[in-house]
Formats: C-alpha cells, sequence, structure tokens
C-alpha cells in the first residue's frame, strides 16, 4: 500500500454528501509576485477587502533607489536589511532555516477556514483520505487533500530456522513513538506557541507524518555535482502525503527533512555541483541530523549518547527558530512598528529516533533526526475504518508546485462516519495474492 499515488484521485471525487467539518482552523498563503498562477490569472486579488489581512513581503535587492520605487512591492513589512532601524537587533533576519523568505516578493493573505465542503472516505488500498474545499474572496477555491494508512507499521522479511520467510515489525511501533511528540501535551495548560490547537487531541492522541516525498542525504557526499546523493524512503516506510491547489497554485506537503532545513532548500534550488560547506560554512557531519559510528556505535542505546543528546539540543533550538522566523513573516503591524503581532502561528515538531537501535550503518533511520511540518494527529477513539468516527487535528506547509508560493494551514476536524470510495479501482494485486495463497512479504 502507498499513499504516494492516491491522492488525485480523491480530488476529483464528486457528489456524496460532505462528512467532515472543520471546528477551528486558519491559513496563510505566500503567493510569490513573479510565479504565483493565482496572481497571474487574477484568481486572487490581495487587495479584496474580504480578506481577513493581506500585506506584502519584499526582501529583493534593488541597484538604485529608481529600481526599488519601480519594482518594490508597496508598503511590505519591515523585517528587511534597511527597512527598519538598524540599531534594532533582530536575533530572527534573515531566516536560516526558511531563506525563501528572503529571496523574493510576496503578496501575502490568509484568515479562518470557513470549509463548506469535507469528505473522508477509506479507499480500494485500504488509505484513509480527507479532503476539503474553502471558498477564497473572489471565488476561487482553495482545496487540500491528506491521506494516512491507518493500519502503518513498516515491517522486515525475516528467515527462520526451519527455512521459513516471516514478516516482523520493523524497529517496533512507529506511530507509537511518534505519538510521543505530542502526547507529552496532555493535561497541559500552557502548550508551546503554536501548538495550542493540539490541546483536545494530545491525549492519547495518535501522530502520523506526512512524508511521502521525504528523502535522506548521504552523509558522505561532498558536492552536488549530480544530485543522486538522495535516500528516499521505501513506499513501507510512508504514513502519509498531503496535495491541493490555492486557486491557480498547485502545491504539495512539505515531507521531512533530515539535516538543517536551510540547507535542504539550498540543495533543492542551487546549481549542481556546489559545495555543501559553501552554504553553512560548515561540514556535512554538521549539517545533516545524523551520528555516526564513531559517535554512535552499533548496538548502543540512543537515549544515553552523547552525539544523540547534542543532536537532541539541536533540533530544539531549530524548531523554535523556524517559529520565531515565521512568526516574524505573519507579524503584518510591524508595518507600523508595532510589537510584531501574528495573524497566524506555525511550528514544527523535530523527532530524534533514540527508540531505534543502531546498527552502525547511515542508511535507515536509527542515528537520525528529523523534522516535521506536516502531520496529523487522531484522537485516541478516532476508528479509522469505513462506518467509523474520526477527530483530530492537522497542520501542512505546503510549497508550489511551479512556483515560490507557500501556504500553511492548521486546524481540528471531525468527521461523523467515514464513507467507502466506490470510485477507485479494485486493488487486484492484494486480491489475486490472497486468491492464490501467495504470502508477499514486503508488501503491506
Amino acid at each position: 500500500m502507498s499513499v504516494r499515488f492516491v491522492l488525485p484521485l480523491f480530488a476529483a471525487i464528486g457528489c456524496a454528501p460532505t462528512n467532515t467539518t472543520i471546528t477551528d482552523g486558519s491559513f496563510i498563503a505566500f503567493l510569490a509576485d513573479a510565479t504565483s498562477g493565482s496572481l497571474a490569472t487574477d484568481e486572487v486579488d490581495p487587495n479584496d477587502e474580504e480578506w481577513q489581512f493581506s500585506y506584502n513581503v519584499d526582501c529583493r535587492t534593488f541597484e538604485t533607489n529608481a529600481e526599488r520605487q519601480n519594482f518594490q512591492l508597496p508598503d511590505p513589512i519591515r523585517i528587511c536589511p534597511g527597512a527598519r532601524n538598524e540599531d534594532v537587533e533582530d536575533p530572527t533576519w534573515p531566516p536560516e532555516h526558511e531563506p525563501w523568505a528572503d529571496r523574493g516578493a510576496y503578496r501575502v493573505v490568509g484568515g479562518d477556514l470557513d470549509v463548506y465542503r469535507g469528505d473522508a472516505l477509506v479507499n480500494s488500498e485500504g488509505d484513509v483520505q480527507f479532503a476539503f474545499h474553502h471558498r477564497l474572496p473572489g471565488g476561487a477555491d482553495f482545496r487540500w487533500t491528506f491521506a494516512v494508512d491507518p493500519d502503518f507499521q513498516p515491517t522486515n522479511c525475516e528467515g527462520t530456522n526451519d527455512g521459513q520467510v516471516v514478516r516482523r515489525e520493523l524497529d517496533g511501533d512507529w506511530i507509537e513513538e511518534w505519538s510521543t511528540e505530542v502526547r507529552r501535551f496532555a493535561g497541559r495548560n500552557n502548550l508551546p506557541d503554536g501548538f495550542e490547537y493540539l490541546a483536545d487531541v494530545a491525549d492519547g492522541g495518535r501522530v502520523f507524518f506526512l512524508n511521502a516525498n521525504a528523502y535522506q542525504l548521504d552523509p558522505e557526499f561532498q558536492s552536488t555535482e549530480t544530485l543522486d546523493d538522495r535516500w528516499f524512503l521505501p513506499n513501507q516506510w510512508l504514513s502519509g502525503a498531503a496535495t491541493g491547489r490555492f486557486a491557480e497554485d498547485l502545491i504539495e506537503e512539505r515531507a521531512s527533512r533530515f539535516g538543517e532545513p536551510g540547507f535542504y532548500e539550498a540543495y533543492e534550488t542551487l546549481e549542481p555541483g556546489f559545495d555543501p560547506g559553501d552554504v553553512f560554512n560548515n561540514p556535512v557531519d554538521e549539517i545533516l541530523w545524523y551520528c555516526d559510528e564513531d559517535a554512535l556505535p552499533a548496538d548502543t542505546n540512543p537515549r544515553q549518547n552523547d552525539c544523540m543528546t547534542q543532536l537532541d539540543e539541536r533540533m530544539e533550538q531549530v524548531e523554535q527558530e523556524t517559529y520565531d522566523e515565521l512568526r516574524r513573516l505573519a507579524s503584518p503591524d510591524l508595518r507600523n512598528n508595532d510589537d510584531g503581532t501574528p495573524v497566524f502561528t506555525f511550528r514544527p515538531i523535530t523527532h530524534v529516533n533514540t527508540w531505534r537501535r543502531p546498527d552502525g550503518a547511515a542508511p535507515g533511520l536509527d542515528a537520525w533526526g528529523q523534522i516535521e511540518y506536516s502531520f496529523v494527529v487522531f484522537s485516541a477513539d478516532s476508528v479509522l475504518e469505513p462506518g467509523g468516527t474520526a477527530r483530530g487535528a492537522f497542520q501542512i506547509l505546503f510549497e508550489g508546485i511551479g512556483s515560490t508560493s507557500r501556504v500553511m494551514v492548521k486546524g481540528n476536524f471531525e468527521t461523523e462516519r467515514i464513507r467507502t470510495d466506490r470510485w477507485g479501482a479494485q486493488d487486484l494485486f492484494a486480491d489475486k495474492a490472497e486468491e492464490n495463497g501467495v504470502e508477499l512479504c514486503f508488501e503491506q
């Protein structure tokens, strides 16, 4: 089963009555002035008075004041070099973890979610999919979909003494371990800023990372000469995916990153052949969140390892700094030198794989840390099957496909009854295997 390929089908499904509502939610869209299809086609008008907030971000550099006057977006928020009192220190700018914000011009719009349609179903592959539609000012549609494998549990094939091959769980219960990142908030009244929406699902909540596009980087690579150093996660390690469309901007989730977020963006956007050290002035082993065999020998306890402890501390720092950078971007009152009250907050989750026994080899998730921008949390009483009910929370950071736009959305949802998809193709692969008594060890 793979959640990577099923989402476009669900985005087109038609006429069944809505069965899912968003009880509380909001979004913010940074539409790239140069590449956004929504702006180019006038499907989105940032000057429409119906927007709950609308402002400009423009950190481009110009050769002359005349060029600045002619080309800079009007009245941008005061976060860029030269746009504020240089005697005032700003530790959140320029952004280290979200460098896209400092390289272009963005029309920013957003507000509360008022979803007019929400659907949840189980498709022919057994994945649970949720889709939502929100009407933007002017009539354009913001729609997004996320899907998770409700039975997600990677396995491994192992030989037995009698010559048989059996399937066993790989590394233990992944969902249980991921869920500790949210369950630690249960019963607390002071959740970290940006995580307040998780309060109702923290107690016993089950966390699914939307990691369908995730990849690691080989710790031994020295230059992006060929861009062949990516290790994409195998299908059975993929627990969820998300895709969407903001008016005319196609968007997909930003998946897990296993190292400094700013370096990942440089890796994806700079020309092949750049030296990693030129980006961060650090060697690769300080850019990627990985403890090698010298720092974490095979079969030792990661929870009592200095390298993993230091890695955890660094990742918590990145989580806070990313929150601060995005908070700064979402503070339009900075135009008036006010205190920077944000109209939207967004905080990623970091996770250190200290529960996986290290094997001394870089491939795999043992000895690694990761940062998650897109995930879904289901309440303890949710039943993710046809006829079941669901309650949960989600946050997704979408990145433009063919544009440099960014869209962030988060909220809480309730599903009264999960439907069965009657339009999708039958999963003949699994059916035929069962019919012929074939045990497909590597298939989920």
